[in-house]
């Protein structure tokens, strides 16, 4: 696979912000601004690894999870989100996210976590 990432936000600002930071870092994504245009993408493309937030308009990103699996059992997920609560970090913990990064983030935040994940 050639490093291809996807990037599943409803702000555009961070999945600009998310895009250019990870092709400066030597990899290709894919941003999209909800859960059934992830779905739409992942019967066409491969991703190793997904930037997923968890308050999108069409559900909440956990539920994207199983499908990224599915079609790549090896994904790593990087949750990014303001939302930060027990109920989050339960589900987390049930869905082995690999790597949460809280919002507001700088770049540092973004490479740290991909360094995490193996990248």
């Amino acid at each position: 696979m050639d490093g291809k990432f996807l990037i599943v936000d409803d702000e555009q600002d961070i999945c600009f912000i998310v895009a250019k930071i990870v092709q400066k870092e030597g990899y290709t994504s894919r941003a999209v601004h909800n859960l059934s245009k992830a779905r739409e993408i992942l019967g066409n493309q491969r991703f190793e690894l997904a930037f997923l937030d968890l308050h999108l308009p069409d559900g909440i990103g956990f539920e994207l999870i199983p499908e990224l699996r599915k079609q790549n059992p090896s994904i790593k997920i990087i949750v990014v989100s303001a939302y930060e609560g027990v109920e989050e970090q339960k589900k987390i913990l049930e869905e082995k996210v690999d790597f949460f990064v809280h919002k507001p983030f700088g770049r540092d935040n973004i490479i740290e976590a991909l360094r995490r994940v193996g990248f």
